[in-house]
This record gives C-alpha cells, sequence and structure tokens, in this order.
C-alpha cells in the first residue's frame, strides 16, 4: 500500500498564542512494501506524521493519499483507511482491558462485524505472527504475562485487523534487552514474510539501523533527510547538527576514516562493518 504526502502542514491550537505547527509543507512518497525508520528529537514532528497516516489528525493545508484513500482537512470517513493502516502507539499494553488474550485481539475484527469463525482465525493468525503460541496463551489474561508478552498482545489486536501498513511509534521502549531483541527480529520477519509496508519510530539508532530499509530524520515539523540506510549515517556533523547521534559502529567507522583507515563508508551494522575493516587490514 503506496503513501503519497504533498505539502502537508499541521498546526495545533491555531487561532491563539499557543499556535504551533507540528507539520510544515511535508511531501514524501512511501512505496508499498518499504520498511521506513523515522527519526529526530522529540517534537520533531513523528507521531504527529504517523497520525496524519493512519487519518487520526487531518492536515491544516495539503494533501495526503493512502492506496486511492484521500484526506483532506475536510471532514471524511476514515473508518475504511484505518483498517488498512495500523498504528502501535507507545506502551500498547497499557490499553490491554479483556479478560483473556484471544478476547482481546479479537476486539478489533469483532468490531469490523466479521464472523466469529473468521475472528478466530485471525487471532490465530495473528498471534503466530507476533510468535505467541495460541494454545498456551489465549486463556490466560493479558495481565498475567511479561511485559514483552503484554507488547506482542497489543500488536497481534492489530495485526488481527489484516493491515497493508503497520506504524509503530517506539516499540521496543521499556523492554528488557532480550524482549527488544525479540521483538525486532519477529517485526523483520513480519515485514519479510507478508510484504507488509513497515513504519517505524525510534530514538536508537540502532535499532532503526538493524530493521529499515530507508530512513527519514525529521526537525521542527520538516524532512531533513530521506536517504537509504547504507548512505543515511555518513555525515555524522549534520546528525549532530540535528541533536542526533549516529549508531555506535557508524561512529567508530567515520572516526577510522578520519585517521585515515581505508574504509568506503560508515556502515550502520556490525556484520558490514566487519568485514569492511577485514578487508581493509587484508591489503594494508
Amino acid at each position: 500500500m503506496s503513501i503519497t504526502l504533498k505539502n502537508i502542514s499541521h498546526e495545533y491550537n491555531p487561532g491563539t498564542t499557543f499556535a504551533t505547527f507540528g507539520l510544515k509543507d511535508v511531501s514524501l512518497h512511501i512505496a508499498d512494501g518499504e520498511a521506513v525508520g523515522i527519526i529526530g528529537p522529540t517534537g520533531s514532528g513523528k507521531s504527529t506524521l504517523l497520525q496524519h497516516i493512519n487519518g487520526l489528525l487531518r492536515p491544516t493545508s495539503g494533501e495526503l493519499e493512502v492506496e486511492g484513500i484521500r484526506i483532506t482537512s475536510e471532514k471524511q470517513n476514515l473508518s475504511e483507511l484505518r483498517k488498512n493502516v495500523g498504528l502501535v502507539f507507545q506502551y500498547p499494553e497499557y490499553q490491554l482491558f479483556e479478560e483473556t488474550i484471544a478476547k482481546d485481539i479479537a476486539f478489533g475484527p469483532l468490531n469490523l462485524g466479521l464472523a466469529q469463525e473468521e475472528v478466530d482465525q485471525r487471532v490465530k493468525e495473528a498471534m503466530d505472527l507476533i510468535g505467541l503460541d495460541y494454545e498456551s496463551l489465549k486463556d490466560r489474561s493479558p495481565f498475567e504475562i511479561s511485559g514483552g508478552q503484554k507488547r506482542r498482545v497489543a500488536i497481534a489486536g492489530v495485526l488481527a485487523m489484516n493491515p497493508s501498513v503497520l506504524m509503530l511509534d517506539e516499540p521496543t521502549a521499556g523492554l528488557d534487552p532480550l524482549g527488544r531483541s525479540q521483538l525486532l527480529e519477529t517485526l523483520r520477519t513480519l515485514h519479510k514474510t507478508k510484504k507488509i509496508t513497515l513504519i517505524i519510530i525510534s530514538h536508537s539508532m540502532e535499532e532503526i539501523a538493524s530493521i529499515s530499509q530507508r530512513i527519514i530524520l525529521m526537525k521542527n515539523g520538516e524532512i531533513r533527510m530521506d536517504k537509504p540506510v547504507e548512505e543515511a549515517f555518513e555525515d555524522v556533523e549534520f546528525f549532530e547538527e540535528c541533536g542526533m547521534d549516529v549508531p555506535v559502529i557508524s561512529r567508530v567507522m567515520y572516526e577510522l576514516r578520519k585517521a585515515g583507515k581505508p574504509l568506503s563508508r560508515n556502515y550502520a551494522s556490525v556484520e558490514e562493518a566487519r568485514e569492511a575493516i577485514l578487508q581493509a587490514v587484508r591489503h594494508a
């Protein structure tokens, strides 16, 4: 499902002394099946952007189109859009409320008016996709499982709607290192197997680099950078000017290049950096 924004601006509290722009003249195209990471300092417009793509916010000016569904400042019924564009907020486990995990995941599909058999199938598929064992967990309370499992239940509830686009705002926030690693691997597998369009906000450059094909950097409601992950972390000084850092391994590569080592770029993954360093050593 492709996404196109044309000159989108969004003003909070218009006509008041508290008026501020969350987005300023943002134009952007995300192709069907892309994995996009969105980064930027706090207040840069990242979450505002996701809420426009999902239709929770409408632009003050400009136009947004998601697979033929056009969103403007005018009032529209966007229920069809929200079936296809899933948004997972920060700490989504705080929104769990049903007495069992299966019922919580089933809440969205039931509200679509689907038959119980179809709902049950969607619950099973969503739990399988997100790495939760259906038989052992379906009848358990969502409040009796670990934090990482709660996060997965919340994401499964969105996946049960069968979205074409999955957007996650800081999906690993508050998880322990193992939980973060497992969830990121699950999302990578989900993107690869389902060909779903994946859009992720994170303050962790390592996480963004490990899961994204393309990285967008925002600041003050504007897009300041939009590059493939292979090129995104080349300009370390630019990131510092934007109040951001680069992945640790990119910083290491940057310092090695400054020292005159024959390395072609600031790799964002440890595996790629390792191979580049070994090759440089062999040819030294």
